[in-house]
């Protein structure tokens, strides 16, 4: 199905208001994937064996949040040879948001990493 077209209407140019800080901009992060990749690969050498996403994040916890969390699950979707996904499983992870103290309890699909 084709894109719906936005037409707009042609009105002269006027000076916008800012409405708000520039603050968040600067607060802006990246999730280090290959680092990430390393805790999954260390630990697997540690264990010599699977390892699920509670345990690696026990291991290695979260700092960056959820971002962090999504970061591991896009890891293990993208490896299906080494990785199994399990829908229908679920897992508990705690994460830590660092700049105000409070606990998230998060659900995510069951995931394990294989060498």
């Amino acid at each position: 199905m084709p894109p719906e077209q936005v037409k707009f209407k042609k009105q002269p140019m006027q000076e916008g208001k800012a409405s708000g800080g520039n603050e968040l901009l600067y607060e802006q992060f990246e999730i280090n994937i290959p680092k990430l990749k390393d805790h999954i690969k260390q630990l697997l050498l540690r264990k010599h064996g699977p390892v699920s996403l509670p345990e690696l994040i026990r291991e290695y916890p979260i700092e960056k949040g959820v971002a962090e969390v999504v970061a591991y699950l896009d890891i293990a979707s993208k490896n299906e040879k080494r990785c199994t996904v399990s829908p229908n499983e679920q897992d508990e992870i705690l994460i830590l948001n660092a700049q105000t103290g409070q606990r998230f309890q998060v659900k995510i699909p069951k995931i394990i990493f294989n060498q």
